[in-house]
């Protein structure tokens, strides 16, 4: 998992001062739930994240109380909610915010801050910086007139474009401007706000990783459902953590599809016995995304506000007649790859248009339907169907028959239009040889003709 790591540089032109430094970095699982490190890219709020950051950093523990008395520990204001046309996080940009106007020193009072603020107006007395210094004491013309001839009697100035003409570093010490303290230390330094280094101990462990809270212990995991593989309706599961134990909690609507789901991934990573709900450790969680397609999330992960857990459920099937559903099959608008990805399974060319594409889909259909048809025949022969158009398909099985073809909802689909009789009893026996095989397969591909509905069994 990914995770930001937070540190303290140097500054190039003050080195007594530190400006915050950040990255991404990996971590794995069980850093984030043992240790409490934020997970990065987790589903959390990361509006939640700056808020809590922030309230640390403007915490009276994370404040220099010297130079707070004199104002340069004041409070980093942040709105999260400002506008911004950026590709980063509100975090990231509060991270930038922070690096680009807030010092961190180890130590540092009020009389160190100023002498350092003395030595570099030193280094750069010149014209410019005397002037900035004499226009901020001094706001009008005549003040700074006046200033000036009591400095060199000589000097003659009508409008402030005489002061020009001088060169104000030779005739202005800093010494002239010994009280000025404000000034001097706003014109010397880019950034007046101080926070002391050990803030870095409240918001990140000893590697630098960055920590809100001991641990974590709630998470989901996802396997989210895919267009290709239409015997996977996804499913998400509420994790919970207890020592390095899991226990993975599914949630469940009535769709057969996914209770077998449910019931396949509990049996390859269970710990226990369970067969929807099942327990593993965090080194098994791991492995499950390593080597599958699920996403680690962390919606119930806050820090400054109260917030609801998710909770599991599964929904009672009612005891119905048997129903089976032809399901989804792959039609002229859907993606490319998915047609690719099926021509490239049956070994047959993936070049061309998506008009030849789907030209050879139907092709193979055709061809495939002639391989599997006896296969059909049997079990058609065996079971009769009526068809029901206002059955809800998520209450419906697949048909038990052409396991393992990547394209059986076409070839089922075909059966069923050449055996539907009177579009509603679908039987082996009655056959409609209006359609050749290549041409039907074509009216269903273009959704020219559909078949929707479910198909109650009829028991002899």
């Amino acid at each position: 998992m990914r995770a930001i790591k937070l540190w303290l540089e140097q500054d190039k032109d003050f080195p007594r001062f530190s400006r915050l430094a950040y990255e991404l970095t990996e971590v794995p699982l069980a850093e984030v739930l043992l240790n409490g490190i934020h997970p990065w890219d987790s589903g959390s709020s990361m509006t939640d994240l700056a808020q809590k950051f922030i309230e640390i950093l403007n915490a009276k523990e994370s404040q220099l109380p010297e130079l707070k008395e004199f104002g340069y520990c004041h409070d980093f204001n942040y709105d999260p909610e400002r506008s911004y046309y950026g590709q980063c996080s509100a975090f990231e940009r509060l991270l930038a915010d922070i690096k680009n106007n807030l010092y961190f020193v180890y130590d540092l009072n009020y009389l160190e801050l100023l002498e350092i603020t003395k030595s570099a107006l030193t280094e750069n007395w010149n014209n410019e910086t005397v002037y900035n210094i004499l226009s901020r004491v001094y706001p009008d013309f005549n003040s700074i007139r006046d200033f000036l001839k009591r400095k060199n009697k000589n000097i003659k100035l009508s409008g402030y474009d005489d002061i020009k003409k001088y060169d104000l570093s030779s005739i202005l010490k800093l010494s002239d401007f010994e009280t000025e303290d404000k000034v001097l230390i706003s014109e010397a330094l880019p950034v007046l706000n101080f926070r002391p280094a050990r803030f870095m101990e409240k918001v990140t462990d000893s590697r630098g990783l960055l920590r809100l809270t001991p641990a974590i212990d709630r998470f989901q995991i996802r396997l989210p459902s895919t267009f290709a593989n239409y015997d996977n309706p996804g499913i998400s599961y509420n994790c919970k953590r207890e020592v390095e134990r899991i226990r993975f909690q599914p949630v469940i609507d009535n769709n057969p599809v996914q209770r077998e789901l449910a019931k396949r991934i509990a049996l390859k990573w269970r710990l226990d016995q369970g067969r929807y709900c099942f327990t593993n450790d965090i080194q098994t969680t791991e492995k499950m995304v390593a080597e599958e397609q699920f996403q680690i999330v962390f919606p119930d992960l806050t820090y400054a506000k109260e917030h609801q857990e998710s909770h599991s459920f599964a929904n009672l099937i009612e005891h119905r007649l048997p129903r089976f559903v032809i399901g989804r099959y792959v039609k002229s608008d859907s993606p490319g790859e998915v047609l690719k990805n099926i021509l490239r399974k049956y070994n047959v060319s993936m070049t061309g248009r998506k008009e030849e594409l789907l030209e050879k889909l139907a092709k193979l259909s055709a061809k495939a339907y002639r391989e599997r048809v006896r296969e059909l025949d049997d079990y058609f022969a065996r079971n009769r169907f009526i068809k029901v158009d206002n059955a809800a398909a998520k209450e419906s099985k697949h048909f038990p028959v052409l396991e393992g073809c990547d394209i059986r909802n076409m070839l089922l689909a075909m059966y069923a239009v050449k055996h539907l009789r009177g579009n509603t009893i679908l039987e082996s026996a009655h056959c409609n040889d209006t359609f050749d095989l290549i041409s039907l397969a074509k009216s269903l591909i273009n959704g020219e003709v559909n078949i929707t509905g479910s198909f109650v069994s009829v028991i002899n």
